[in-house]
């Protein structure tokens, strides 16, 4: 699964600098938020951070970090990211919006 995330995100991202951005401001985030413990090697770069989203011990990491006060954790942040990523995928490969790809997505995610 971890190479598989590789496979299905690297190039997006390398073509979307306002995406790249995002994925590192909140690697940045992440691992302020993590202190000394930012030792996981999801935290080692923005490509490892969403490919270790298939390791369930670094999901449950970031399920526990607090974001603001609306009580919104990191993982709901990088879930949303996720999601972003995986549109501007279906949008490259010729799926559009308001598709049922797309309501597939939003209920997966």
């Amino acid at each position: 699964m971890h190479e598989l995330l590789h496979a299905v995100t690297v190039e997006t991202i390398n073509g979307n600098e306002e995406l790249k951005s995002k994925l590192e401001n909140l690697l940045s985030e992440v691992k302020k938020a993590l202190g000394e413990d930012a030792k996981d090697y999801g935290l080692s770069d923005i490509y490892e951070f969403l490919a270790e989203l298939s390791n369930i011990n670094f999901v449950h990491k970031l399920q526990q970090i607090k974001v603001d006060k609306k009580d919104t954790t990191f993982f709901q942040r990088v879930r949303s990211f996720v999601n972003e990523v995986i549109r501007k995928i279906a949008l490259s490969i010729g799926v559009h919006k308001n598709t049922a790809y797309e309501d597939a997505m939003d209920l997966l995610m």
